[in-house]
């Protein structure tokens, strides 16, 4: 086992040593990762502010009340904070994580998102129960030695992590009624959310395509960011929008690339790359298939 010197810690608060930490800031929870050997589960709830959470698998945005649980296997991972972002964050080891999970009696849904990463929103009351449990653990973390510590201080791990593991499964019943009448939506693709999450996800999936330049990607990679699957994002889109996550795809596409030709000094060839292309000339079918005209002519027409 990696062993580690605590008083080289920065903010880092040991709740097990070598096992479990509370990372308070953005650049703590690199660091526990770190510290873990990068073999560990992260799990992190935003208070406040936005922040995109990014792994070598998948980016996901974080906003005020998600609860984000994440398993690193020795893979690179940054948060990134973008709008007055406050969070707290408890990493635990692989080791923990396996002991744990054996010891409890969970559902099958709920065994799934132990062992894959999950993404769901925390209603306020939720929220203030996970939130007081956190604040509880820290304190205890942050006092004083004695004889039962690092026994308290498991239980009170295991605490937290059930409280956590209830509201999953809660969420999991309500969201699998919610999405009952949605066709494309089966018992194993239940999304980890509350009763509105059909909208939370569709709001996610359209954030992720304004910020993602290389948006010339199939349904079923943007569906694996937001941990479903691509039929029933599909099912979402067409519930919201009327129209399929294709459609919604290829007109931000669109989009972004008029956006480039008239604000932006870059020729058809770099926007092509930029969006994802292979080459110039699969972006010139794309684009005049959804547009009529050819990239070059409105770069063109669009040039000082």
């Amino acid at each position: 086992m990696q062993t580690y010197s605590l008083t080289r810690i920065s903010g880092l608060v040991p709740i097990i040593e070598h096992e479990a930490l509370i990372a308070r800031s953005v650049a703590e929870v690199a660091e526990a990762v770190a510290l873990l050997s990068c073999r560990c589960t992260v799990t992190i709830y935003a208070t406040q502010g936005e922040a995109l959470w990014v792994s070598e698998r998948e980016s996901v945005s974080l906003t005020k009340g998600d609860l984000l649980i994440h398993h690193l296997a020795n893979e690179q991972c940054e948060l990134i904070p973008e709008k007055d972002f406050g969070m707290f964050a408890v990493c635990v080891s692989s080791e923990f994580n396996r002991q744990f999970s054996q010891s409890i009696k969970i559902s099958w849904k709920v065994r799934q998102a132990l062992i894959t990463n999950a993404l769901f929103h925390l209603s306020a009351e939720d929220g203030h129960h996970v939130n007081e449990n956190y604040k509880f653990l820290l304190m205890k973390a942050e006092s004083s030695d004695h004889p039962q510590k690092v026994i308290v201080m498991r239980h009170l791990l295991h605490l937290l992590s059930i409280e956590i593991l209830l509201r999953l499964e809660r969420y999991l019943l309500e969201e699998h009624r919610s999405t009952e009448e949605l066709p494309s939506a089966s018992k194993a693709e239940v999304v980890l959310g509350n009763t509105t999450s059909a909208q939370v996800i569709y709001n996610r999936f359209t954030g992720m395509l304004e910020k993602t330049s290389a948006k010339l990607r199939p349904v079923g990679w943007w569906a694996s960011q937001l941990n479903i699957s691509a039929k029933y994002l599909g099912a979402i889109c067409r519930e919201i929008e009327g129209r399929s996550a294709r459609e919604l795809i290829a007109d931000s596409i669109i989009q972004e690339a008029i956006h480039l030709m008239q604000n932006t000094q870059l020729t058809v060839k770099e926007i092509s790359e930029r969006l994802g292309f292979q080459n110039q000339s699969h972006f010139g079918t794309f684009f005049k298939r959804h547009t009529g005209h050819s990239p070059i002519r409105c770069h063109s027409s669009d040039a000082p």
